[in-house]
Protein backbone atom coordinates (compact mmCIF):
# COMPACT_ATOMS: atom_id res chain seq x y z
CA UNK A 1 0.00 0.00 0.00
CA UNK A 2 1.49 3.64 -0.54
CA UNK A 3 1.65 6.58 2.18
CA UNK A 4 -1.02 8.39 -0.13
CA UNK A 5 -3.68 6.10 0.65
CA UNK A 6 -3.53 6.95 4.11
CA UNK A 7 -4.05 10.25 5.06
CA UNK A 8 -6.44 10.63 8.45
CA UNK A 9 -8.45 7.73 8.20
CA UNK A 10 -11.00 7.29 10.84
CA UNK A 11 -11.30 3.49 11.59
CA UNK A 12 -13.29 3.70 14.74
CA UNK A 13 -15.15 6.50 16.52
CA UNK A 14 -17.46 5.72 19.42
CA UNK A 15 -19.58 8.51 18.56
CA UNK A 16 -19.85 9.14 15.33
CA UNK A 17 -19.54 5.66 13.30
CA UNK A 18 -21.25 7.36 10.32
CA UNK A 19 -17.64 8.74 9.83
CA UNK A 20 -15.64 5.63 9.93
CA UNK A 21 -13.63 4.67 6.97
CA UNK A 22 -11.58 1.76 6.72
CA UNK A 23 -9.25 -0.31 4.39
CA UNK A 24 -9.39 -4.19 4.57
CA UNK A 25 -6.06 -4.30 5.71
CA UNK A 26 -7.15 -1.66 8.85
CA UNK A 27 -7.05 -2.57 12.22
CA UNK A 28 -10.87 -2.99 13.90
CA UNK A 29 -10.63 -1.17 17.38
CA UNK A 30 -13.32 -1.89 19.77
CA UNK A 31 -13.48 -0.38 23.46
CA UNK A 32 -16.91 -0.77 24.03
CA UNK A 33 -16.90 -2.73 27.41
CA UNK A 34 -16.25 -2.41 30.57
CA UNK A 35 -13.32 -0.08 31.50
CA UNK A 36 -12.75 0.29 27.80
CA UNK A 37 -11.57 3.88 26.57
CA UNK A 38 -11.00 5.05 23.44
CA UNK A 39 -12.59 7.90 21.93
CA UNK A 40 -11.35 7.89 18.11
CA UNK A 41 -8.81 6.09 15.86
CA UNK A 42 -7.10 7.61 12.98
CA UNK A 43 -5.39 6.22 10.62
CA UNK A 44 -2.24 7.97 9.35
CA UNK A 45 0.07 5.28 7.37
CA UNK A 46 -0.29 1.40 6.69
CA UNK A 47 0.76 0.63 10.37
CA UNK A 48 0.19 3.42 11.96
CA UNK A 49 -2.84 5.17 14.10
CA UNK A 50 -3.41 8.52 16.33
CA UNK A 51 -5.49 7.69 19.21
CA UNK A 52 -7.95 10.03 21.03
CA UNK A 53 -9.03 9.14 24.75
CA UNK A 54 -11.95 10.23 26.18
CA UNK A 55 -11.77 11.92 29.77
CA UNK A 56 -12.39 10.60 32.87
CA UNK A 57 -15.99 9.80 33.27
CA UNK A 58 -17.76 12.50 36.42
CA UNK A 59 -14.56 14.34 35.58
CA UNK A 60 -14.21 18.28 34.90
CA UNK A 61 -12.99 17.20 31.26
CA UNK A 62 -8.99 16.39 32.13
CA UNK A 63 -7.52 13.69 33.32
CA UNK A 64 -7.22 11.49 29.78
CA UNK A 65 -4.64 9.05 31.66
CA UNK A 66 -6.33 5.54 30.75
CA UNK A 67 -6.69 3.83 27.50
CA UNK A 68 -8.21 0.23 27.28
CA UNK A 69 -9.16 -1.10 23.63
CA UNK A 70 -9.09 -3.82 21.33
CA UNK A 71 -7.75 -4.45 17.67
CA UNK A 72 -8.26 -7.24 15.50
CA UNK A 73 -7.47 -8.14 11.92
CA UNK A 74 -3.76 -7.79 12.82
CA UNK A 75 -0.62 -9.42 11.18
CA UNK A 76 1.55 -11.43 12.90
CA UNK A 77 5.21 -10.47 13.56
CA UNK A 78 4.67 -7.09 12.10
CA UNK A 79 5.53 -3.35 13.75
CA UNK A 80 2.28 -1.53 14.66
CA UNK A 81 2.82 2.13 15.95
CA UNK A 82 -0.03 3.88 17.96
CA UNK A 83 0.56 7.55 19.09
CA UNK A 84 -2.02 8.07 21.81
CA UNK A 85 -1.93 12.06 21.45
CA UNK A 86 -4.22 13.88 23.86
CA UNK A 87 -2.42 13.05 27.28
CA UNK A 88 -2.22 15.82 29.70
CA UNK A 89 0.05 14.68 32.24
CA UNK A 90 3.64 16.64 31.58
CA UNK A 91 5.72 13.76 32.56
CA UNK A 92 4.89 9.74 32.57
CA UNK A 93 6.30 6.45 33.72
CA UNK A 94 6.85 5.36 30.34
CA UNK A 95 9.61 7.70 29.87
CA UNK A 96 10.65 5.74 33.55
CA UNK A 97 10.58 2.19 31.45
CA UNK A 98 6.79 1.79 31.56
CA UNK A 99 5.54 -0.50 29.42
CA UNK A 100 2.11 -0.85 27.80
CA UNK A 101 0.37 -3.67 28.78
CA UNK A 102 -1.14 -6.54 26.47
CA UNK A 103 -3.75 -9.30 26.26
CA UNK A 104 -3.92 -11.92 23.18
CA UNK A 105 -6.87 -14.24 23.51
CA UNK A 106 -5.30 -16.91 21.68
CA UNK A 107 -2.03 -16.77 23.23
CA UNK A 108 -4.62 -16.92 26.63
CA UNK A 109 -6.13 -19.85 24.96
CA UNK A 110 -2.78 -21.44 23.56
CA UNK A 111 -0.68 -21.11 26.39
CA UNK A 112 -2.58 -20.04 29.51
CA UNK A 113 -1.01 -16.48 29.92
CA UNK A 114 -2.78 -13.96 30.27
CA UNK A 115 -1.80 -9.99 30.68
CA UNK A 116 2.03 -8.66 30.11
CA UNK A 117 4.04 -6.09 29.45
CA UNK A 118 4.80 -4.97 25.80
CA UNK A 119 5.68 -2.76 23.64
CA UNK A 120 8.75 -0.68 22.85
CA UNK A 121 9.78 2.38 20.94
CA UNK A 122 8.05 3.67 23.96
CA UNK A 123 7.79 8.00 24.07
CA UNK A 124 6.35 10.65 25.75
CA UNK A 125 6.74 14.33 24.75
CA UNK A 126 4.33 17.72 24.33
CA UNK A 127 2.75 17.43 20.69
CA UNK A 128 1.50 20.39 18.59
CA UNK A 129 -2.17 20.00 19.57
CA UNK A 130 -3.77 22.91 22.02
CA UNK A 131 -5.62 22.33 25.07
CA UNK A 132 -8.50 24.49 26.14
CA UNK A 133 -5.81 26.53 27.84
CA UNK A 134 -4.08 27.68 24.47
CA UNK A 135 -0.80 28.31 26.39
CA UNK A 136 -0.84 24.64 27.17
CA UNK A 137 0.24 21.80 24.75
CA UNK A 138 -1.30 18.11 24.61
CA UNK A 139 0.85 15.16 25.08
CA UNK A 140 1.68 12.05 22.73
CA UNK A 141 2.34 8.32 24.47
CA UNK A 142 3.96 6.65 21.27
CA UNK A 143 4.89 2.98 21.39
CA UNK A 144 4.80 0.17 19.02
CA UNK A 145 4.42 -3.46 19.21
CA UNK A 146 4.03 -6.79 16.98
CA UNK A 147 1.14 -9.09 17.57
CA UNK A 148 1.87 -13.00 18.45
CA UNK A 149 -0.86 -13.83 16.07
CA UNK A 150 -2.26 -12.63 12.73
CA UNK A 151 -4.72 -13.53 9.81
CA UNK A 152 -1.75 -13.86 7.94
CA UNK A 153 -1.18 -17.11 9.66
CA UNK A 154 -3.46 -19.60 8.34
CA UNK A 155 -2.73 -21.82 11.08
CA UNK A 156 -3.42 -19.70 13.86
CA UNK A 157 -6.02 -16.96 12.32
CA UNK A 158 -7.08 -13.66 14.08
CA UNK A 159 -6.45 -13.16 17.25
CA UNK A 160 -8.38 -10.13 19.44
CA UNK A 161 -5.72 -8.31 21.54
CA UNK A 162 -5.97 -5.58 24.60
CA UNK A 163 -4.01 -3.14 24.99
CA UNK A 164 -4.15 -0.58 28.11
CA UNK A 165 -1.98 1.73 30.24
CA UNK A 166 -1.89 -0.98 32.95
CA UNK A 167 -3.91 -3.97 34.22
CA UNK A 168 -7.55 -3.27 33.99
CA UNK A 169 -9.71 -4.18 37.05
CA UNK A 170 -12.87 -3.63 36.78
CA UNK A 171 -16.23 -3.47 39.05
CA UNK A 172 -16.89 -6.84 38.16
CA UNK A 173 -13.84 -8.25 39.34
CA UNK A 174 -13.93 -6.37 42.33
CA UNK A 175 -17.64 -7.72 43.13
CA UNK A 176 -16.27 -11.65 42.15
CA UNK A 177 -13.43 -11.03 44.18
CA UNK A 178 -15.88 -10.23 47.58
CA UNK A 179 -18.15 -12.88 46.45
CA UNK A 180 -15.15 -15.61 46.65
CA UNK A 181 -14.17 -13.68 50.01
CA UNK A 182 -17.64 -14.51 51.33
CA UNK A 183 -17.43 -18.54 50.36
CA UNK A 184 -14.28 -18.66 52.44
CA UNK A 185 -15.40 -21.19 55.83
CA UNK A 186 -14.59 -18.07 58.60
CA UNK A 187 -16.37 -15.27 56.40
CA UNK A 188 -19.69 -15.56 57.94
CA UNK A 189 -17.59 -15.19 61.60
CA UNK A 190 -15.38 -11.95 60.45
CA UNK A 191 -17.49 -10.33 57.18
CA UNK A 192 -20.17 -8.34 56.80
CA UNK A 193 -21.08 -6.52 53.70
CA UNK A 194 -23.35 -4.03 53.02
CA UNK A 195 -24.44 -1.35 50.40
CA UNK A 196 -23.06 1.95 51.93
CA UNK A 197 -24.43 4.40 48.96
CA UNK A 198 -24.62 4.40 45.27
CA UNK A 199 -22.19 5.99 42.82
CA UNK A 200 -22.63 8.95 40.39
CA UNK A 201 -23.33 6.14 37.75
CA UNK A 202 -25.76 4.09 39.99
CA UNK A 203 -23.44 1.59 40.71
CA UNK A 204 -23.19 0.20 44.58
CA UNK A 205 -20.47 1.20 47.02
CA UNK A 206 -20.51 -1.99 49.21
CA UNK A 207 -19.33 -1.28 53.23
CA UNK A 208 -16.95 -4.25 54.26
CA UNK A 209 -17.24 -4.40 58.07
CA UNK A 210 -14.06 -7.01 59.27
CA UNK A 211 -13.87 -7.59 63.36
CA UNK A 212 -14.72 -10.64 65.26
CA UNK A 213 -18.60 -10.64 65.34
CA UNK A 214 -18.40 -13.52 67.96
CA UNK A 215 -16.43 -11.03 70.63
CA UNK A 216 -18.37 -7.95 71.47
CA UNK A 217 -15.10 -6.45 72.63
CA UNK A 218 -13.27 -6.00 69.23
CA UNK A 219 -12.61 -3.04 67.62
CA UNK A 220 -14.78 -2.65 64.35
CA UNK A 221 -12.60 -2.08 61.47
CA UNK A 222 -14.30 -1.05 58.56
CA UNK A 223 -13.38 -0.35 55.05
CA UNK A 224 -15.23 1.61 52.25
CA UNK A 225 -14.90 -0.44 48.80
CA UNK A 226 -15.15 2.24 45.86
CA UNK A 227 -17.34 0.45 42.93
CA UNK A 228 -16.65 3.42 41.41
CA UNK A 229 -12.99 2.47 40.44
CA UNK A 230 -12.69 0.48 37.42
CA UNK A 231 -9.34 0.37 36.83
CA UNK A 232 -5.76 0.01 38.27
CA UNK A 233 -3.69 3.34 38.67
Amino acid sequence: SSESEFKSITVYDSLDSANVLALPSSLTFDAEFESGNLRRAVQIGEHEYHLVTSTDVNGNGKHTQWFYFSVKNMKAGIDYKFNIVNMEKATSEFNCGMRPVMYSTKRAEKTGQGWLRDGHNIGYYPNTFPQKDPNKRYYTLTFSLSFPYGSNNNDDGDDVCYLAVNYPFTLTMQLQHIENIHKLHIAPQILRTTTLCKTLVGNPCELLTITNFSSPLTTTTTAVSSSSLSSSP
